[in-house]
């Protein structure tokens, strides 16, 4: 379940209004990020909090004068959860998420990095 200290990896479609696709992120190059540590805009973080793998979830929002060149236009990130994990120290300290192989593999399934339950 996604919490603070969560390393999510997601796909997503982000579409605006005019259901013109702006950006997306597939399960061959997922998009991975550290949740509760500001790396997603404030609604979004919010709205994938709690959510488990497997999950999908529409999430309507208008970004406001601080986020970016979309201001002002409503869009919709239509999001999967494809994978949680905890973040490891070095994640948190950093404040970002590491996949551990660089950038662009999307199969380090079932890799442990480090983790001591």
């Amino acid at each position: 379940m996604i919490k603070r200290g969560s390393v999510v990896s997601l796909a997503y479609t982000l579409t605006n209004a005019k259901k013109e696709e702006l950006d997306k992120a597939d399960a061959a190059t997922p998009f991975l990020y550290l949740h509760g540590y500001g790396q997603l805009v404030g609604v979004l973080e919010t709205s994938l909090e709690g959510m488990g793998i497997g999950e999908k979830k529409n999430v309507i929002f208008k970004p406001n004068a601080d986020d970016h060149p979309l201001a002002g236009e409503t869009l919709n990130f239509a999001v999967e959860v494809l994978s949680v994990r905890d973040a490891t120290q070095e994640e948190i300290e950093h404040g970002h998420a590491h996949d551990g192989h660089g950038h662009g593999h999307g199969h380090d399934h079932g890799h442990d990095h480090g983790h001591d339950h």
